[in-house]
This record gives structure tokens, C-alpha cells and sequence, in this order.
């Protein structure tokens, strides 16, 4: 049985996921619009909520308040898992905007589809990408 990384920090998994369906509705956005503001703006967004400061997350606030408006039962987890998905998603993130700057249209959609499509897993299907991927390097690289 696969096990996440423990760091005694806990998250609600539920307001993640709308968290994750936001920003996936942001990110397809993009993809319609090719609006490079967009992305910064989710890049900045987790950002802030990777170091901690939540309370400034627009689409943190926005999910705690959908959650809440649904009525969505609150599920703790550990933090680690979400920690390592969040880095994942911040190295996507700066592939985008790298792939949108140089003009890279292949590069840029490339990066972008397997980032939709971890954003749509997480969000619908509670597939969280990182978290196999740390079970899986714990697994073959373990002390």
C-alpha cells in the first residue's frame, strides 16, 4: 500500500480540489484567450499559496467560499503531497510563460495539455499526480 510523504502540516483536500477545478477553468481559459496575464496571475497565486500566505490566494479565498457555499465536507491530509504537486505546478507554470515568450507554440501546448490534464485529474477525479510521483521516488530511493 502506497503511503504520501508525511510533514504534520494538514490541508483540506475538498477545497483543494476546487482550487485545482479553478485554476484549470483559468488555465483553459488561457488556452482560448492566449492572454499571457492570465498565467501570471496563477503563477503568483500559488506563489503565495506555497510559501503560506493563503489569506491573499484569490482562488484559495474562492475556493474556501465555494466549499463552504456547497457545503463541501472538509477532508485533512498531509500537507507534503500537495507541497511537491504545487512545485510541479509552478515548474509548469514557467514552461508556459517561457514557451509564450519565445514563441514556441509546440513547447507552450505541450506543457500546457499535461498540466490541464493534471489539474483535471486532481480536480474530478482526486488523482493527485505528485503524490504518486513522491511514493514512487521514496519507493526506488529510499535510505
Amino acid at each position: 500500500m502506497q503511503s504520501c510523504p508525511i510533514n504534520l502540516k494538514t490541508y483540506d483536500n475538498n477545497k483543494s480540489r476546487v482550487s485545482s477545478f479553478l485554476v484549470f477553468l483559468l488555465m483553459s481559459l488561457f488556452v482560448l484567450t492566449d492572454n499571457i496575464f492570465i498565467v501570471l496571475f496563477v503563477f503568483a497565486d500559488v506563489l503565495l499559496r506555497f510559501f503560506g500566505y493563503n489569506r491573499f490566494s484569490v482562488i484559495q479565498n474562492l475556493s474556501a467560499f465555494t466549499a463552504n457555499l456547497l457545503k463541501i465536507k472538509e477532508d485533512k491530509r498531509d500537507k507534503a503531497s500537495k507541497q511537491l504537486a504545487m512545485m510541479f505546478g509552478m515548474l509548469f507554470l514557467s514552461l508556459t510563460v517561457a514557451g509564450h515568450f519565445i514563441g514556441n507554440q509546440y513547447f507552450l501546448y505541450s506543457v500546457l495539455s499535461i498540466y490541464i490534464a493534471c489539474l483535471f485529474m486532481d480536480s474530478v477525479f482526486d488523482f493527485c499526480l505528485g503524490c504518486k510521483i513522491y511514493y514512487l521516488y521514496k519507493k526506488f530511493f529510499s535510505v
